[in-house]
């Protein structure tokens, strides 16, 4: 059984129809995704645990023990707040002011469909990429 969520969901194609249409699973699980994982734990105000410690690491030197907790972050904060998807691993190299993320999962709630998904992103000087 495929799921149709309805909802906001990558990519926009700038019109507010567009934006609200009815999304393949797909999109909408990238999408939510990438919003936990760019969001800041207390960013939310009513959700003040919501979200990763992604950008908080951005300007700070990369080491090993820091990537090992951001991945730990992504991977948690995916568990707890969408359990549509199922975390797989998430790859980070973080370079001054440059976070390049690559996050495969799979759609939990449809077990016949289990192929591996990925989403990349960049964030670089202040702008995010696909």
């Amino acid at each position: 059984m495929s799921y149709r969520w309805k909802g906001p969901a990558l990519p926009w194609k700038g019109t507010l129809r567009s934006l609200l249409e009815g999304k393949d699973d797909t999109n909408v699980l990238k999408s939510s995704v990438v919003w936990i994982i760019l969001t800041s734990r207390g960013e939310r105000v009513m959700e003040p645990e919501f979200g990763s410690d992604l950008l908080r690491f951005l300007f700070n030197p990369a080491s090993e023990d820091q990537i090992v907790q951001v991945k730990d972050s992504i991977r948690e904060a995916i568990h707890r707040w969408d359990d549509r998807v199922e975390f797989l691993d998430a790859e980070l190299e973080i370079e001054e002011h440059t976070v390049r993320c690559r996050v495969l999962f799979k759609n939990a709630k449809d077990p016949k469909q289990d192929t591996i998904q990925v989403v990349e992103f960049q964030l670089a000087e202040g702008q995010l990429y696909f």
